[in-house]
């Protein structure tokens, strides 16, 4: 789950002719319709190798598991699955083919594969990772363009990971501990070595979020991040390893790094008023500075993004306020960062961008991804 989320669509409307209508300063909506998408709140953002934006979803009306991609004039959508599902994660190949992962509800849990064939018809291949029910799936590439999985198994509550080895996927636990652990909502990524790492919420016995990679031979003993943290963390490797999460006990959003085998962690300003920022999601963008999303549970009811510019965290911008949540944060290689949140009030999913000074200017701007869905049939 990850993972998570929303991304750069464009540095400015030039580059990617998205037709645009202003709606104040606030940045402008895109008018065109993908589709309807229920009051499914969730979605995954992605960049292909040309730095277009896609995004997947579960359209709960049509019950069947969604993708789109901009294609400079339009963002015309597939369908992948018709199933009951869970939040899809998405994420491109090397060979620019997109790949979705997600539970399938109608197969009792099971976690699936779904890969897009080269070629302008929409043509997927659907396949069962394993026969075990999976919740919560976050899905990576490896260096080496073969891709991995970690989830939770619904039945054990214990931490899997799946590898794809270029013919078939290997399964197995993560040695979480001894004892019962129930292990949640894990965000995995690889290193260059192309060796796992996985953070995870424990709730029983720690409650704590925690931090386990695999050493090229065997699992290393999960390390301690922070007591009191929140069910959603996303893992970024940029050199060391990144995690962004909420503190539950003080209700800030945190940033913590692994250096030298140790944690170290600090706030992340979200602004005055700022209540519980949840729903976390982080990228690094090409400047090497890290960004982070978040959803203020406020008054405010916001969707913020933070970024760092080399000194200090600028100030919060909110993405949308009073309507939103679930965000998606994401920066493609060309700069900038993108983010996809979910609009409670007309059940709209949509996409905000927002490029890097010095990069594009100061453009900002809110693509409409899918329109009302909630009666939609």
């Amino acid at each position: 789950m990850h993972d998570a989320t929303l991304r750069l669509v464009l540095l400015a409307t030039a580059l990617t002719g998205i037709p645009l209508a202003s709606i104040g300063q606030s940045g402008t909506i895109d008018t065109n319709v993908l589709s309807p998408t229920g009051p499914e709140a969730s979605s995954s953002l992605a960049f292909d190798c040309l730095a277009r934006p896609a995004v997947a979803y579960f359209h709960q009306s049509a019950g069947e598991v969604r993708y789109a991609r901009w294609n400079g004039t339009s963002w015309p959508h597939e369908s992948v699955a018709v199933v009951n599902a869970s939040p899809a994660d998405l994420a491109f190949s090397a060979s620019c083919d997109p790949v979705i992962a997600y539970r399938d509800l109608t197969a009792g849990g099971v976690v699936k594969h779904a890969k897009r064939l080269p070629g302008a018809a929409p043509s997927w291949v659907v396949t069962t990772v394993e026969a075990k029910t999976g919740a919560e799936i976050s899905l990576a590439f490896d260096p080496a363009g073969l891709e991995g999985m970690a989830y939770e198994d619904d039945t054990t509550d214990r931490l899997r990971y799946s590898h794809w080895n270029g013919s078939a996927w290997s399964s197995g636990d993560v040695p979480t501990g001894a004892g019962t652990v129930i292990a949640r909502s894990p965000s995995l990524a690889f290193d260059p070595s192309g060796r796992p790492h996985i953070t995870y919420y424990e709730i029983s016995p720690a409650n704590a979020l925690k931090h386990i990679s695999y050493n090229g031979t065997s699992w290393d003993p999960p390390t301690l991040i922070e007591t009191d943290a929140s069910y959603e963390s996303s893992l970024v490797l940029h050199g060391d390893p990144y995690v962004s999460y909420h503190n539950d006990a003080t209700n800030v959003l945190r940033l913590a790094r692994k250096s030298g085998g140790i944690w170290s962690a600090q706030d992340v300003p979200t602004g005055l008023g700022s209540y519980i920022a949840s729903f976390t999601s982080l990228a690094f963008l090409p400047s090497g500075y890290p960004a982070l999303t978040c959803f203020d549970e406020g008054p405010a009811d916001a969707v913020k993004l933070v970024k760092w510019n080399g000194t200090s965290w600028d100030a919060p911008v909110i993405v949308a306020s009073g309507t939103a949540e679930a965000s998606s944060l994401a920066s493609p290689s060309t700069g900038g960062v993108g983010v996809t949140y979910y609009d409670l009030v007309n059940g709209n999913l949509r996409i905000f961008t927002m490029p890097e000074p010095g990069v594009a200017g100061l453009l900002t701007s809110a693509l409409l991804i899918a329109m009302l869905g909630r009666r939609a049939g």
